[in-house]
């Protein structure tokens, strides 16, 4: 049923951290709590609520490489169980290159096994 999809947002940076995803995601979770649906947002530390979406609940996985974020963000991601995550991919996301990091396509990949719905948005991709 519609009214039992739980939304995960994973985005590579939030509040305090401005960036124009991280505030797409604040806005779009909650909006979907407006609704009656569920929404978290994950990213790395350090994260708390934007006073622009108080109700949006935030976790922010601590590490300084990529993959130990992607390690974080996958363990709090499938506690919470979501029906969907949305993955916003740039490509310097958690400190990475500017050609990415192999660890948002093994998150990818491991939140899929979950069962839940995976949507990649990729934002700002530089090409090489």
């Amino acid at each position: 049923m519609a009214d039992s999809r739980r939304f995960a947002f994973v985005s590579p940076n939030f509040y305090p951290l401005i960036c124009g995803v991280g505030d797409h995601s604040a806005r779009l979770a909650d909006e979907l709590l407006r609704r009656g649906l569920e929404a978290r947002v994950f990213s790395h530390a350090p994260v708390e609520r934007n006073p622009e979406a108080k109700a949006v609940d935030v976790y922010g996985a601590a590490g300084r490489r990529p993959t130990t974020i992607a390690r974080g963000i996958s363990k709090a991601v499938e506690a919470y169980r979501p029906t969907d995550v949305v993955l916003q991919y740039t490509s310097q996301m958690w400190g990475a290159w500017r050609f990415g990091s192999p660890a948002v396509i093994w998150l990818a990949a491991r939140l899929r096994r979950t069962g839940a719905r995976i949507t990649l948005v990729a934002h700002e991709l530089h090409v090489p």
